[in-house]
């Protein structure tokens, strides 16, 4: 377990939650509930649950028969009761509520209503909420996932959260949503756009849950490849012979042959999980040398077009293009451009890219020799387009999509990614 500093102010929440409610807090009475994460005390104080918040969406007319029972539910579980109140504002009747810690008895109430659905956890609070931070974020995992609440309907769940560091998207109501920086966060309207985008599922809140990962092979497209288990049996087959067959060869210098393979494998599934649970952000430098990068790739991208009947041109990029954006932002972009082209293009079409630069910037320009009527289903849909923007860096770069075929005949332009060059 990976401990964190302790600054004054979460050790100030740390002492106030693990001591006794009764000595810090004081003891008020409910008068009645203004809403699902807020009440009126005796004394005419308003009272909000620390630490919690309600969607703006929750606010909408058409949704004001869902507050209105969560609501409803909320004074099932409070009133009748006394609560004691920790306060972590000093609001007023005519100024904003009081920010507080609840207590019934030795049980906090703030996480029964957010592990009920009535609220969801304010960003803002991370960090603040002391030894009670872990069961804030189970309490909304488990609402969210069981769908209580506010998290019954799928519209006030509200878009996909991504990690650019670690390619993994979440929901909303998952906690490692919450560590995400606002560097790295990036937001998705749906499942199939963050796929779009080269993203995983997260295995904690998608657990159990349909998320399309992959998509299927289509008809003539490439062949499956064998997994690794009878990669493995064929190689041991082929040693067995090769033992019998050659006499030079020793039973011990074929079971270190062995030994180093299974150490090899072992260490690349070791390597590929600690990247996978990595915090650490890859060292990546702001300077693509585009050209360099456009000559390694097209090579590749013919032999995994050619399956498909699809052909690839490309001018000879001018040598020393360098942009101002990371190479690994540029792979990824180019990489998920090159999958849209592979399952939208027909058979016996043709993709042609051009490299070009101006004082302003570098274009790299996409265009596809296609039918007309064909050109519509090739066009990449806006919410694709703007997973693909996710993926650079905001005001350094943009993405530019042709609606319509040119009116000078094939090929018809379809996409136009410009870069600032390095300065």
């Amino acid at each position: 377990m990976r401990f964190r500093r302790l600054r004054p102010q979460r050790l100030a929440a740390l002492l106030c939650l693990a001591a006794c409610p009764a000595a810090f807090g004081e003891g008020v009475e409910v008068e009645h509930v203004l809403g699902p994460a807020s009440f009126r005390a005796t004394d005419g104080r308003a009272i909000h649950y620390f630490g919690l918040s309600l969607p703006t969406t929750l606010e909408d007319a058409d949704r004001q028969e869902l507050k209105s029972k969560l609501s409803q539910q909320h004074g099932g579980l409070l009133l009748g009761k006394a609560v004691t109140i920790v306060p972590r504002n000093h609001g007023n009747q005519a100024d904003k509520p009081v920010q507080a810690f609840v207590f019934h008895g030795d049980k906090l109430l703030n996480i029964e209503v957010l592990r009920l659905g009535l609220a969801v956890l304010d960003a803002s609070a991370a960090g603040k909420l002391g030894a009670h931070e872990d069961q804030f974020l189970e309490a909304q995992l488990e609402a969210g996932k069981e769908g209580r609440g506010i998290w019954r309907e799928q519209q006030l769940r509200g878009l996909l959260v991504g990690s650019r560091r670690s390619q993994r998207v979440h929901q909303p109501f998952c906690p490692w949503s919450y560590r995400i920086g606002a560097k790295n966060r990036a937001l998705f309207q749906d499942a199939e756009a963050a796929r779009s985008a080269g993203m995983a599922a997260c295995g904690v809140c998608f657990a159990g849950q349909e998320f399309p990962q992959d998509r299927a092979e289509p008809p003539g497209g490439s062949p499956t490849r064998a997994p690794w288990a009878t990669l493995a049996i064929v190689a041991c087959v082929l040693g067995v012979l090769a033992l019998f067959l050659a006499r030079t060869v020793r039973a011990r210098l074929f079971l270190k042959a062995l030994k180093r393979m299974r150490d090899a494998r072992r260490t690349l599934a070791e390597s590929a999980a600690q990247q996978a649970v990595s915090r650490r952000r890859p060292p990546v430098r702001p300077d693509c040398d585009l050209s360099a990068l456009l000559a390694r790739c097209h090579p590749r991208w013919r032999r995994y077009l050619a399956p498909r009947s699809i052909l690839w041109h490309s001018e000879a990029p001018a040598a020393g293009v360098v942009a101002a954006v990371p190479e690994a932002d540029v792979k990824r972009l180019l990489a998920a451009v090159l999958v849209h082209l592979r399952d939208r293009l027909p058979a016996d079409a043709a993709v042609h890219s051009r490299l070009s630069t101006s004082p302003q910037g570098v274009v790299l320009a996409f265009s596809v020799s296609v039918p007309r009527a064909a050109f519509g289903g090739v066009v990449p849909p806006p919410e694709t387009v703007v997973a693909w923007s996710g993926l650079l860096p905001k005001e350094t770069g943009s993405i530019e999509v042709f609606r319509e075929p040119g009116s000078d005949g094939s090929p018809h332009p379809l996409l136009t990614v410009r870069l600032p060059r390095e300065a």
